[in-house]
């Protein structure tokens, strides 16, 4: 690929005039989103104090509501104005290439979303921890962005929000529900298949009664009796891999929803 091929597709210069243009037109979404999330942490940081709560509460309050709810929600939104006619055709025509569109969207959703929320997270319980302190004589810490079940959910929510994103450019309308509801079928077919699959392959083992269901713990086979690496390595790959295909679709779909607008 020689520079001039090479400068079509990515030009610093364009990408950087891009990711303005997207801050500008996606910033208050961006704060009515983090500040709705952390008013219900900061509501549930307060309460929860004369609650009795234990335990490392800070830390799965934000991997689950500020980082992977709001940031469904916002990514969600990512490519919403594509849909409406004279939004769509005013970004459209941007003097960009789609892989700077596509990777634009996906750095303000990903990590334009995930640094500004655990900073505003952590100015959030460095508020509540004194406040509370003062009212009822005790707290529950700060937020600490550097534990591993934090980078952990980071890491989710970098393969989760990239087929959010897709879903916005997919879907016209309720891209949030549809999205969700697209997800959960293929969840739902994809268990069907492996437990069709799993019940041919082991199906000696179940009539001699070597499994143990369990349908009310949480657990699908009795303590101890059940692991083979094997079985890390689907979701290992499934998350490495999410996030890149999303990625090529969402690049794609973009070429063929300019077509379709012009």
């Amino acid at each position: 690929m020689n520079s001039m091929t090479l400068d079509r597709v990515f030009n610093t210069r364009r990408f950087l005039f891009l990711l303005r243009w997207e801050l500008y037109a996606g910033y208050r979404a961006l704060v009515v989103i983090l500040g709705a999330t952390l008013g219900i942490a900061f509501i549930a940081y307060f309460f929860a104090v004369p609650a009795g709560a234990e335990g490392d509460i800070v830390g799965p309050t934000f991997s689950w509501l500020v980082l992977l709810i709001g940031g469904v929600v916002f990514s969600s939104r990512a490519f919403r104005d594509v849909h409406r006619p004279g939004d769509a055709l005013r970004y459209l025509t941007l003097p960009c290439s789609h892989f700077e569109k596509t990777l634009a969207k996906f750095a303000i959703t990903a990590v334009g979303y995930a640094l500004p929320s655990a900073a505003a997270y952590v100015v959030m319980t460095a508020l509540a921890a004194p406040l509370t302190l003062l009212v009822f004589g005790r707290n529950l810490g700060l937020f600490n962005p550097f534990t591993a079940d934090v980078l952990q959910a980071a890491g989710v929510y970098l393969a989760l929000q990239s087929a959010f994103v897709f879903g916005s450019l997919f879907f016209r309308r309720m891209a949030l529900a549809k999205t969700l509801l697209s997800a959960a079928g293929l969840l739902f077919a994809f268990a069907l298949i492996g437990g069709i699959v799993f019940a041919a392959v082991n199906l000696d083992l179940i009539a001699r009664g070597a499994f143990e269901w369990y349908s009310f713990s949480g657990r699908s086979f009795a303590p101890g009796t059940w692991h083979a690496p094997w079985m890390d390595a689907p979701r290992i790959v499934g998350w490495i891999v999410i996030g890149p295909f999303f990625w090529v679709v969402t690049f794609f779909r973009l070429k063929e929803q300019e077509v379709r607008s012009a």
